[in-house]
């Protein structure tokens, strides 16, 4: 069995749990793989800072948000799973929120079941961060928040 279009051509001749065929090497990506990357990052410049927006499309999952520290500065970051929860929270994805460095090294890492918001309060050096919202490749609605300094306890 043949595929073929303009950018790749497959043949099927080996079974598919053979090590020749894969949906990446037929230039098909699956629906959680993400086109988002750091350098598409959503820039946090202020103190406060809110967004809304939805998670686990093609094009948008991840959800990236960069924030530079000028000084060790306490932080906390929070988002909010817009699903409807309730009796029916266990078929609501979950929304992911993790906390790195800029070299990708995992800080804490947060998940929010349908109707919860999930925060991460950490004390930072200098330096640029990301925050990344993930929802394993589900449409999912969300708000997020940051806030860091003073501005953390007003």
């Amino acid at each position: 069995m043949n595929f073929s279009s303009s950018q790749t051509s497959v043949s099927l001749s080996e079974p598919l749990g053979g090590s020749a065929f894969s949906l990446r090497s037929a230039g098909i990506a699956p629906l959680a793989t993400s086109r988002a990357t750091r350098s598409q990052a959503i820039r946090i410049t202020r103190s406060r800072f809110q967004d809304s927006g939805r998670v686990g499309t093609r094009e948008d999952d991840p959800i990236f948000y960069r924030f530079t520290l000028n000084t060790r500065t306490q932080v906390r970051v929070s988002a909010k799973n817009k699903e409807a929860g309730g009796i029916f929270s266990a078929l609501v994805p979950e929304l992911q929120i993790v906390l790195e460095r800029s070299n990708g090294r995992r800080i804490r890492k947060q998940s929010a079941e349908g109707g919860e918001v999930e925060s991460i309060t950490a004390r930072l050096d200098r330096g640029t961060y990301f925050v990344r919202i993930t929802s394993g490749g589900q449409s999912v609605p969300y708000d997020f928040g940051f806030r860091s300094g003073a501005s953390l306890f007003t």
